[in-house]
C-alpha cells in the first residue's frame, strides 16, 4: 500500500488539534487542582455568652419568623447560616435542659 504523504499544512492543523486537547485537558487538571488547594481552611470561631445573648434578642424582637441576614449584621464575623444553625443549637440545648 502506498503511505499518503500529508501536506504541511495538513500536518500542522493535526498537530494543533492534539496539541489544543492536551492543552485543554491539563487545563481542567489544573484548575481543578487549583481550586482544591486555594480554599482557605475552615476557622470554627466560638460563640461567647455575649454573642449568644445578642442573637436570643434579636430573635425574640423578629418573631415570629426572623430575619437572619437582619440578626446576622448584629453580629461581626457571623453570616446569616451560623446565626440560624446557633439559634438551633441553643433551642436544641433548652429542651434537653427542661427534660
Amino acid at each position: 500500500m502506498p503511505s499518503r504523504k500529508l501536506s504541511s499544512s495538513q500536518n500542522k492543523t493535526s498537530a494543533n488539534k492534539q496539541t489544543s486537547v492536551k492543552k485543554s485537558s491539563n487545563k481542567s487538571k489544573k484548575s481543578a487542582a487549583h481550586t482544591k488547594s486555594s480554599t482557605a481552611p475552615k476557622v470554627k470561631n466560638v460563640w461567647r455568652s455575649e454573642e449568644d445573648k445578642i442573637l436570643v434578642d434579636k430573635i425574640l424582637e423578629d418573631m415570629p419568623s426572623p430575619s437572619w441576614s437582619k440578626i446576622s449584621h448584629c453580629l461581626k464575623d457571623r453570616n446569616p447560616n451560623a446565626c440560624l444553625v446557633r439559634w438551633k443549637t441553643l433551642k436544641k440545648r433548652l429542651y434537653q435542659s427542661s427534660q
